[in-house]
C-alpha cells in the first residue's frame, strides 16, 4: 500500500500503541482502587501475514505502507499482543491495576467458534461469558483465564489465548464481582399482555402455581429489587411455561426484562418428613417450628424419608422411609437453615429420579449392551448374560449405553449420576473424560447429538473409551 494512502486510511484504526496510550490513561482515571480488564476478541499478526481463512476475525491481509519492514518482526512472538510504551507518563503510585485477555497470540488466526444456538461467534467471547456465567465464590484473573483456556482448548484448538498485565493475581474486580442469579427470557411471539410464555420449564423449577417476578434486564439479584408485576405459572411443561399476570400489563412486551422465579410452589410433590424420632431427643418441636413456613415440607408420620439416628448412634440422619438407608448423615437438626437446604437437596434428587419426558415426537430406545474387541456388540455374551429378561452384570464390566432415536425430533443425550445420598455426578457430556491410556478424550455436547436411528457418540473402538459404564 503506497505510503500516502495508508496514511490516510489507517487513521480511522486502532493500533496496539494507541491502544496502549488509551489503557495507560484509564488506568490513571481509576486508580490504584480501580480494576481494568480488556478483552480483545480478534486477530494479532506479529509476522505480519495472516492468510485468508474462513471465520478468522480480522484483516484477511496486513494494512502496511510499501516500506514497511516485515524482515525486522520476529517470527513468532508468544510474548503477547499488548505493548505497554506509552507517551503519557504512567502515575505509579496511584494507577489501577490491568489484565488483558486476548484470543490469540500475536503471531496466530483468532478463529470464530459455534455457540450453544449454532451461531458463529468470536472464541473468546463465548470462552470468556461461559466461564464468567459460573464463578463460584472468591476468584482470581489467573483463575478465570484457566477457565477461559478449558472452554478454548474445545472450540478453538488452532490458538492459545493471551493473559497480560500486573493485575493476574489479584481478585476479580477487586472483590466486588456480583453472581448473577438464574432468570429466564421470555417468548415475545408466544405471550399476551395477560398470559407471558416463558423459554424455561420445570427442569428450570418453573413449577405450576410458583411464584414469577418480572424485572428490568440487567437485574442481578430479585431479593434487591421491584418487580415490574408479578404472576402465577398456570401450565409448565420440561423447557416451556405459562404465567397468567396478577394484572394486565399492556407494556410488558415493549420492554427487555427477565423473569424470575420468587416463590416456587410444590403442591402435591411436597416432601413428607418423619420426626418421630426426636421426640426423646427433644428435637422435634424445635426442628418443627423451623419448618413451619417452609413450603416443601409437610410433617407426616407417613413419611417418604424421616430424622433418625446416625450410623455410629451418637447424631442425626435423614433417612428412607422403606429401607432405612442413609441419604444424609450427621446433620445438625439446630440449624434450620441448613435442614432447609438439606430438603432441597433431597428434593432435586428425587425430581431428577422421576423425571419423564413426554414431548411428542420424542422418543428413544435406550439398552446396556456389550461390546466385542472390534467395538461391536457382543450378542453372544448378552445371550448368555441375559436372565429373566435381564442383563447380569458383574464386577469390572465394561458397560456401553446404546440410545436409539425413534422418535422424529433430533435430541441430544445427558447421563448424569444420581447416587443415593443426593450426589449428581455428569456422566456425558464431560470435558474430563479419558481413554484407557489415560489420555483426553472428552465427549462434548456435540457429540451427543442423536438424529433418528443413529448412535450418540462417533463411532470408535470399543475399548477408545473410557466413558463406559463400569460397576
Amino acid at each position: 500500500m503506497d505510503k500516502s494512502i495508508f496514511n490516510k486510511v489507517s487513521a480511522g484504526y486502532y493500533r496496539d500503541d494507541q491502544f496502549g496510550e488509551m489503557v495507560t490513561q484509564l488506568r490513571n482515571k481509576l486508580g490504584k482502587k480501580g480494576d481494568l480488564l480488556v478483552t480483545i476478541d480478534a486477530c494479532h499478526s506479529g509476522s505480519g501475514t495472516r492468510g485468508n481463512v474462513a471465520l478468522a476475525r480480522g484483516n484477511n491481509a496486513p494494512m502496511v505502507s510499501n516500506n514497511f519492514a516485515k524482515k525486522k518482526l520476529p517470527e513468532k512472538d508468544e510474548a503477547g499482543v499488548f505493548k505497554e510504551n506509552t507517551r503519557t507518563k504512567l502515575n505509579t503510585s496511584n494507577a489501577s491495576s490491568y489484565v488483558v485477555l486476548s484470543g490469540a497470540q500475536a503471531q496466530e488466526l483468532n478463529f470464530e467458534c459455534l455457540d450453544d444456538q449454532n451461531r458463529a461467534v468470536g472464541s473468546l467471547s463465548y470462552a470468556f461469558s461461559k466461564a464468567i456465567s459460573n464463578l463460584g465464590g472468591k476468584i482470581t484473573y489467573r483463575t478465570l483465564f484457566a477457565q477461559i483456556e478449558d472452554v478454548m482448548r474445545e472450540k478453538a484448538p488452532k490458538q492459545k489465548p493471551v493473559l497480560e498485565g500486573d493485575g493476574i493475581d489479584r481478585e476479580l474486580f477487586g472483590g466486588k464481582y456480583v453472581r448473577q442469579e438464574p432468570y429466564i427470557t421470555i417468548n415475545p411471539a408466544q405471550s399476551t399482555s395477560k398470559l407471558i410464555a416463558l423459554n424455561g420449564g420445570t427442569v428450570s423449577g418453573c413449577q405450576p402455581g410458583s411464584i414469577v417476578g418480572f424485572y428490568p434486564a440487567g437485574t442481578a439479584d430479585p431479593a434487591t429489587a421491584t418487580p415490574l408485576v408479578k404472576g402465577t405459572i398456570s401450565d409448565a411443561t420440561n423447557f416451556t411455561s405459562k404465567v397468567k399476570l396478577e394484572t394486565e400489563n399492556t407494556d410488558l412486551l415493549k420492554k427487555a426484562v427477565w423473569a424470575f422465579v420468587i416463590e416456587t410452589a410444590y403442591g402435591n410433590g411436597k416432601i413428607k418428613l418423619g420426626l418421630d424420632s426426636l421426640n426423646a431427643a427433644r428435637g422435634n418441636s424445635s426442628l418443627a417450628e423451623a419448618l413451619h413456613d417452609f413450603q416443601l415440607v409437610e410433617i407426616n408420620p407417613a413419611c417418604e424419608v424421616y430424622v433418625g439416628r446416625s450410623e455410629n448412634g451418637s447424631g442425626w440422619a435423614l433417612r428412607y422411609a422403606n429401607t432405612g438407608a442413609v441419604f444424609a448423615d450427621d446433620i445438625d437438626i439446630t440449624d434450620g437453615k441448613a435442614f432447609k437446604d438439606l430438603m432441597k437437596k433431597y428434593d432435586r434428587f428425587r425430581y431428577l429420579q422421576s423425571l419423564k419426558f413426554t414431548e411428542k415426537g420424542l422418543t428413544a430406545r435406550v439398552e446396556l449392551v456389550f461390546l466385542d474387541e472390534k467395538g461391536n456388540i457382543d450378542t453372544a455374551k448378552m445371550r448368555k448374560r441375559t436372565k429373566f429378561g435381564r442383563l447380569e452384570i458383574q464386577q469390572d464390566d465394561d458397560i456401553y449405553v446404546k440410545v436409539v432415536n425413534t422418535g422424529i425430533k433430533k435430541f441430544y443425550v445427558n447421563i448424569v449420576d444420581i447416587q443415593p445420598d443426593g450426589k449428581i455426578n455428569p456422566v456425558i457430556p464431560n470435558k474430563n473424560l479419558t481413554d484407557l491410556n489415560n489420555n483426553p478424550a472428552p465427549i462434548r455436547w456435540e457429540d451427543c447429538a442423536v438424529n433418528r436411528g443413529r448412535f450418540p457418540l462417533p463411532e470408535k473402538s470399543g475399548d477408545q473409551y473410557s466413558a463406559s459404564l463400569r460397576k
